[in-house]
């Protein structure tokens, strides 16, 4: 018992320090958005869900390793693992959302293919929650999974978001690159490498490999992203000045012509002659900027 409440202390902390670190990148992020307009509107929503999924798993951690005596203490502990969840969930459908709209800036893209996720996530994510309160899925006073055919029903969500993602990055590899579809293939391979690694290192979670993965995305896809979007912006500005100017530029010409004419009638022959130059010099400077 004490060997165990000492791996629910060791996974408790673990999951807080990540808890911190990515505080920290949201808090970044949040820095970014004063300087920078131009951001994915689904990479703080994906923050915001995986650092709830952390902290709450840490508080379970923490109340698991105290263990509890009573019924509103084994109720508070449900709520939580309820909560924990339905954060997953969340991290998984927002993470789908999240690449095609890094996508979507390359090519265009099939938004049905993460809309189909929502569901999927939510059915699955309420499935959890009630695995909590009849022990469906697995059993929550020795937080061991259940065998047999319901353990691989409550797999289905998990690996159905990852099929999906393979299938998105294998059908948008030539958008993605070979760097980018790697870095986003991490998503679906660090969550299953980590259920190999708890065989050895217990404090190493589902959780965590995808916040870690998150952290990668954030370095290499995220800023990468950032930019990308900035420099659509700058073009898009230019092209809106550009449109404006060819619709000015007609009518100043008239009117620089017209007010020559009208110097002309006037015999006032050197301030037209000046007029004429520095018109000229105006068309020979639009000729060599445009």
């Amino acid at each position: 018992m004490t060997s165990l409440s000492a791996v629910y202390g060791v996974q408790s902390s673990v999951h807080f320090f990540m808890f911190v670190v990515m505080t920290i990148m949201f808090l970044g992020c949040l820095a970014e958005l004063r300087v920078v307009q131009s951001t994915s509107v689904f990479f703080v929503p994906l923050l915001l869900a995986d650092m709830l999924m952390l902290l709450v798993q840490g508080f379970a951690y923490t109340i698991a390793g105290t263990g509890m005596h009573t019924a509103a203490q084994w109720l508070v502990f449900r709520l939580v693992l309820c909560l924990s969840f339905i954060a997953y969930y969340a991290v998984l459908s927002l993470f789908v959302h999240y690449i095609l709209d890094y996508i979507a800036l390359k090519t265009r893209v099939q938004w049905m293919l993460a809309h189909c996720t929502v569901p999927v996530c939510a059915l699955f994510a309420v499935a959890w929650c009630v695995s909590c309160f009849n022990n469906m899925f697995f059993d929550v006073q020795t937080m061991r999974m259940n065998s047999g055919v319901l353990y691989c029903l409550s797999q289905i969500g998990g690996y159905f978001v990852a099929g999906m993602t393979v299938y998105i990055i294998v059908r948008y590899h030539r958008a993605l690159g070979l760097f980018d579809s790697f870095i986003f293939m991490l998503f679906v391979a660090a969550p299953l490498l980590a259920a190999v690694l708890r065989i050895w290192i217990p404090a190493f979670s589902v959780q965590l490999a995808l916040s870690l993965s998150i952290l990668v995305l954030y370095n290499f896809i995220h800023i990468k992203q950032t930019q990308l979007l900035q420099k659509q912006e700058v073009q898009l500005s230019q092209n809106r000045i550009a449109i404006m100017l060819s619709q000015i530029r007609p009518h100043f010409i008239f009117n620089a012509l017209n007010s020559i004419y009208a110097l002309c009638n006037k015999h006032d022959t050197e301030t037209a002659k000046n007029a004429i130059s520095e018109f000229s010099l105006y068309r020979s400077e639009e000729r060599r900027v445009g």
